[in-house]
C-alpha cells in the first residue's frame, strides 16, 4: 500500500501535494522557457525537480489541464535543452505523458479527480443509496435493504442488520488505503455485529460481548443450517442441496416432500428418467470439484501452518454438500489468519511494485496490457483471501457479512471497484477457478449498476 507521504523539499523546490499547485508549477516552468537561458545548471536542476514531483505523483493527480502542460513541458524541453541531461528528461517527460493518458481513460467517474483516498471512498460508496447491494446477495435485491431485518427472504429475522453493515462499511473506509490486519478485519465484525444479541428469537447466536472475538474452542460453529458431528475435530455444515438445483427436474414424489402443496406435473416416466440422470452428472461434476476444492484446503492450510486441513468438503448420497470446519481455538484461529493477512499483504505489494516497474518500462501500446494483467493478478489476490477466511470461518457467526465488506474494500483498496455477487458463498464450494469467475461477474454486476442513474 501507499505509504503516508510528508511534505519534504527537493533543492529549493518543496514537494507540491495539490493537483492544482503541480499544475501551476508546470505551468510556470513553461513560461520561464521564454525568459531564462535554458543552457543555465540552475535551469536544468529545476526542471528535473519538477519533472521528479509528476513521476512521484501521477498516480495520484490526473487533471486535463496538467496533460496539456506536460505536453508543452515535453517540447519545451525537447526544444531547448541541449544536453545529454535534456534528452533524459524528454525521456522521463514523454513517459508521465503517456501514463497521464491512461490514468485519465480509467477513472470510474470524471468526477472522482479528488486526492487518491477520497477517490476511493467515493468508489466504495459509488452505488449511492444502493450500497447495501454489495453485501446483500444479488437474488435477495428485489425484496430491498431491509431483507434481512424483516425476513423478507423467508429466513431468519434480524434487526439490525442493515445498519450494522453501515456501520462497519463506514468504518472500513476510513482506512481505505492502509494495509488490513487482523485488528482491522475484528474491529470490521465488531462494528458489523454490534446489535448481536444471545436470544435466538432475535435471529442471532452469539451474545454482544463476543463480537470482534474469534470463536472459542467451547463454541464450535453455530449456524442456523443444520450440522451433522461425525468428527469431533469438525464441524459438519449443511451448505448446498444439489436437489433443490433450479437446473434440474427433480422427481415429483420428492419435489411433494420437500415443498408441500406446490403443483407440479413431473408424473411423465421420461422426465423421471432424465432428473435420475441430471442429478447423477450434477453428483459426478461436484465429486470433482470437491477433489480439486479439497487440495486447494489443504494447499493454504500447509501454507499457513496447520498440520491438518481447516475445512474439508464431501458430498452425501442424500445431495447434501457438507462443509467440514475444523475446531480450532482462539490462538490458533489468530495465527492462521495473521498469516493468511501476511501473506496477502505481501503479494499485493509485490504487484504494486512489479506494475510500477513495468509501467515505467512500457511504451504506449503497453501500457493498458501491463495494467490489465494487474488487475487480474490483483484480483486473484483478492479471491484467495476471500476465500481462505471463508473456509477458516473464525467468527462464530457474522462471518459472511464482514467477509464481504473486507472484500469491498480490498477492491477499492487496489484500484478495483466493489462487486455485487450472485452467489456470495459460493466460494465456500467452488474450486477457485470457478470462484473467481464469479467475482468477474459481480465487478461486471457493480459496474452496471454503478451506470444507472
Amino acid at each position: 500500500m501507499e505509504s503516508t507521504r510528508l511534505p519534504k523539499q527537493i533543492g529549493a523546490i518543496p514537494l507540491i501535494a495539490s493537483k492544482d499547485n503541480l499544475t501551476s508549477e508546470v505551468r510556470n516552468l513553461n513560461l520561464e522557457f521564454e525568459k531564462i537561458d535554458s543552457q543555465d545548471n540552475k535551469f536544468i536542476s529545476k526542471v528535473d525537480n519538477i519533472v521528479e514531483l509528476v513521476q512521484q505523483h501521477l498516480f495520484e493527480i490526473s487533471t486535463e489541464d496538467l496533460g496539456k502542460e506536460l505536453k508543452i513541458l515535453g517540447k519545451n524541453i525537447s526544444n531547448k535543452l541541449q544536453s545529454e541531461k535534456g534528452k533524459s528528461l524528454v525521456e522521463k517527460i514523454n513517459k508521465e505523458i503517456l501514463l497521464h493518458k491512461y490514468f485519465e481513460s480509467v477513472q470510474v467517474d470524471k468526477n472522482l479527480r479528488a486526492d487518491l483516498k477520497s477517490q476511493r471512498e467515493k468508489i466504495f460508496w459509488g452505488l449511492g443509496d444502493d450500497w447495501w447491494k454489495q453485501i446483500i446477495d444479488k437474488p435477495q435485491h428485489k425484496f430491498g435493504p431491509e431483507v434481512f431485518d424483516r425476513g423478507l427472504h423467508k429466513g431468519r429475522v434480524e434487526p439490525g442488520y442493515l445498519n450494522g453493515i453501515k456501520e462497519a462499511s463506514s468504518f472500513a473506509t476510513q482506512f481505505i488505503g492502509k494495509e488490513n490486519s487482523v485488528a482491522l478485519y475484528k474491529e470490521i465484525h465488531k462494528h458489523a455485529c454490534q446489535h448481536f444479541d444471545s436470544d435466538r428469537s432475535k435471529g442471532v447466536l452469539v451474545s454482544s460481548e463476543k463480537v470482534g472475538q474469534f470463536s472459542r474452542l467451547e463454541d464450535g460453529i453455530k449456524t442456523e443450517f443444520k450440522f451433522k458431528t461425525f468428527d469431533p475435530d469438525y464441524t459438519y455444515l449443511y451448505f448446498y442441496n444439489l436437489y433443490s438445483d433450479p437446473r434440474f427436474k427433480i422427481d415429483v414424489d420428492f419435489i411433494e416432500k420437500m415443498y408441500p402443496g406446490k403443483s407440479l406435473d413431473f408424473n411423465n416416466v421420461e422426465k423421471r428418467k432424465e432428473n435420475a440422470l441430471r442429478l447423477e452428472e450434477s453428483k459426478d461434476k461436484w465429486e470433482k470439484r470437491i477433489l480439486v476444492v479439497n487440495s486447494e484446503i489443504s494447499k493454504i492450510s500447509e501454507e499457513i501452518g496447520l498440520n491438518k486441513p481447516y475445512a474439508t468438503l464431501t458430498i452425501y448420497a442424500e445431495g447434501e454438500i457438507l462443509v467440514s470446519y475444523r475446531h480450532l481455538s482462539q490462538e490458533e484461529l489468530e495465527k492462521s489468519v495473521e498469516a493468511l493477512f501476511d501473506q496477502f499483504n505481501k503479494k499485493a505489494l509485490v504487484l504494486q511494485n512489479d506494475l510500477k516497474k513495468k509501467l515505467e518500462n512500457s511504451n504506449s501500446e503497453d501500457i493498458m496490457q501491463v495494467q490489465k494483467q494487474y488487475e487480474t493478478d490483483i484480483r486473484h489476490c483478492i479471491a484467495k483471501l476471500f476465500q481462505a477466511l471463508e473456509w477458516l470461518h473464525p467468527f462464530p457467526d457474522g462471518q459472511g457479512r464482514t467477509d464481504l465488506i473486507l472484500l469491498a474494500k480490498l477492491l477499492t483498496d487496489y484500484g478495483l471497484h466493489p462487486v455485487i455477487l450472485e452467489q456470495p458463498y459460493a466460494s465456500s464450494i467452488f474450486p477457485f477457478e470457478e470462484w473467481d469467475s464469479q467475482l468477474v461477474t459481480g465487478l461486471d454486476n457493480w459496474a452496471n449498476e454503478n451506470k444507472k442513474d
